[in-house]
């Protein structure tokens, strides 16, 4: 025996009371009770209307209840298995009735078995194309589960070229920032150096200077201690003032190197101090620079980009300005002409009329 469909949804006595009842309502409750579903209002109405129609498209092309148990269960075969998948696949859906129906349209046993005529093959296959198969969506659309997608969409730059050119603004500006953040670094460098290497050199001139200051003094007590020994008691008084006189001069000296000193210290402090101004001018002008810089090759850039299509434009809207004055301009003589020739020919009486009246004057002459 062939895998066929016979009386596999209806049984004959089912069949038998769907056609003995002739009111529509009264039969959907009768398939609404052989086939109960768990679906909300609107789906079961859906459904047993579609079920209610293939009876009574069975019914009207007049099968015998075998073919309409066999139809019946064709069809509602196609639509669950239409219904088990969300995504459309009308093509498979199609071909699988399309393989119902012949396996049992042909003689093939036991792979199939001839229940239907070509006749009713082909009104089976435009019912079911005219009806289930055009709303197929809609079936699909109410009886299986709706599924969301999210998309996360990252914004990208439309035009590659904007792209490109604001890379290289940015490579631009991080090149001379990093420029003129080492030469202020070797300015830093070199002013540190500089002061620390004038600092061991003072350090150097006054350690030079106290050491030559001692040894003479071991010098002169030396040889004054000599001089006391071998000179006598009588040269004391002269001792004495030539004493008093490199006491003098020894002041003098000692004072004027402590002038010398302060000037040298006032003049590297203020030297320290003028390389420090230089130095945070130059750091000024250099954080501003290239702001300024990049803001004027921008405007370059834009300058050279847009300048000329506004050129362009001028030039078009000056050249369609003038044409439509031109022609405003011709319009209004016309109409100024076609007033005059109006004007004139509203003054100027036409010949016509004049000559019926020189022939309507001599007349009432003769009546008298």
């Amino acid at each position: 025996m062939a895998n066929t469909l016979q009386w596999n949804d209806l049984s004959l006595q089912q069949i038998n009371q769907f056609y003995d009842t002739n009111i529509q309502q009264n039969a959907i409750k009768l398939i609404e009770s052989w086939f109960p579903s768990d679906e909300s209002l609107t789906k079961k109405r859906i459904l047993y209307d579609f079920y209610y129609f293939i009876l009574m498209f069975a019914k009207e092309i007049n099968l015998e209840p075998i073919q309409t148990s066999i139809f019946f269960s064709i069809m509602k075969k196609t639509h669950e298995v239409c219904i088990s998948s969300p995504y459309m696949k009308l093509e498979e859906d199609y071909a699988l009735f399309q393989n119902l129906i012949l396996k049992h349209s042909i003689d093939r046993p036991p792979f199939s078995k001839k229940y239907f005529s070509l006749d009713q093959i082909s009104k089976i296959t435009e019912y079911a194309t005219n009806t289930y198969f055009r709303h197929y969506s809609l079936y699909k659309y109410t009886f299986t589960k709706q599924q969301k997608l999210t998309l996360n969409t990252n914004q990208t730059v439309h035009n590659q070229e904007e792209k490109v050119e604001v890379d290289e603004m940015n490579n631009i500006n991080e090149t001379e920032t990093n420029q003129q953040n080492d030469e202020l670094l070797d300015v830093n460098d070199t002013s540190v150096s500089i002061i620390e290497t004038e600092k061991g050199e003072k350090d150097k001139e006054s350690d030079d200077k106290e050491k030559t200051l001692n040894e003479t003094e071991e010098m002169k007590t030396e040889q004054e201690d000599n001089t006391n020994t071998t000179e006598n008691i009588v040269n004391t008084e002269n001792k004495t003032d030539n004493k008093q006189k490199k006491n003098d001069g020894e002041g003098k000296e000692e004072n004027n190197e402590e002038t010398e000193e302060t000037e040298e210290k006032v003049k590297g402090d203020g030297e320290v101090e003028g390389n420090k101004g230089e130095v945070i001018e130059e750091e000024k002008e250099k954080e501003i620079s290239p702001r300024e810089k990049a803001i004027t090759d921008l405007k370059v850039l834009i300058e050279n980009a847009i300048g000329p299509k506004i050129q362009e434009l001028k030039t078009t809207l000056t050249t369609m300005l003038t044409n439509s004055e031109d022609q405003l301009i011709k319009q209004i003589k016309k109409m100024d002409e076609a007033k005059k020739k109006a004007a004139k020919e509203a003054t100027v009486p036409k010949k016509g009329e004049k000559e019926k009246d020189d022939k309507k004057k001599p007349t009432k002459g003769k009546k008298k």
